[in-house]
């Protein structure tokens, strides 16, 4: 519904579809053309590419809440979901809208839990696993496992807190220490591994490369969660701008 999980697409020359999860499977068939030098701003600006556009010229992506329908010649995309189904317009007393949060939280949870193996969770020191952690456990009525990776030295580490939330929910809990030399060694593979350059893609890669190697094939990731949660330390700031300019709020409703 969000487009956490993007869909490229691409017309070849007889006219027929295309389509694959990872942009580099379109690639190596040769259907995609040279990377499009036009998306580095976006990027620079944003930390990915803007959504709904490849970073390769003859690909496309189906943007978030849509669906594509081809009839043998002609591709047609249309949307099916908007967040206003789900969250309602307007203004909502806290407590109305945590309880319609976590009710929505709850929901996708239970439907990602659904897996012919076990399901973990990656575990991170922020409000995005947090919040996964205590309703995974609730629905999936076991110990539930969570994975951390940690570097040691390094300022970004997040294995304390992350421990932390681990026993207050008492998960069966990994921590995986990965030396930062090793993580040098992994920049060449995550980069031909993320298709499409984003902020967030070698931290994924790194934690699934780590996860997988320790036994894990399943897991539940919060990425996405801090952006929806405010979770960020610039979101302290949004009240600020808010203030600062007034342009920018012109006809819009001002921060809760």
């Amino acid at each position: 519904r969000f487009g956490i999980k993007p869909l490229y697409w691409a017309r070849p020359s007889d006219g027929s579809l295309a389509f694959a999860s990872e942009a580099r499977a379109l690639r190596y068939a040769g259907l995609a053309g040279a990377y499009r030098g036009d998306v580095d701003a976006a990027f620079l600006r944003s930390g990915h590419v803007p959504p709904g556009t490849s970073a390769f010229a003859g690909l496309q992506v189906l943007p978030a809440g849509c669906w594509l329908r081809f009839d043998g010649s002609r591709a047609t995309v249309t949307r099916w979901f908007e967040t206003t189904s789900v969250f309602g317009r307007g203004r909502q007393a806290v407590e109305e809208a945590a309880s319609v949060f976590e009710a929505a939280l709850d929901d996708t949870v239970r439907a990602h839990l659904v897996s012919d193996v076990p399901v973990g969770v990656f575990l991170s020191g922020g409000l995005d696993s947090a919040a996964l952690v205590p309703s995974a456990s609730r629905i999936g009525g076991q110990t539930l496992k969570t994975f951390t990776v940690s570097v040691p030295g390094s300022p970004l580490d997040e294995s304390a807190p992350a421990a932390r939330i681990a026993r207050e929910f008492g998960t069966d809990h990994t921590e995986v220490m990965v030396p930062r030399e090793e993580l040098a060694a992994w920049i060449a593979d995550a980069l031909e591994a993320m298709g499409e350059p984003t902020n967030d893609g070698l931290n994924t890669f790194i934690v699934s490369r780590a996860a997988s190697r320790a036994g894990l094939k399943v897991a539940l990731s919060g990425l996405g969660a801090d952006e929806v949660l405010g979770g960020y330390p610039s979101f302290r700031q949004v009240p600020l701008l808010w203030r600062a300019t007034p342009p920018f709020r012109a006809g819009l409703p001002g921060p809760a």
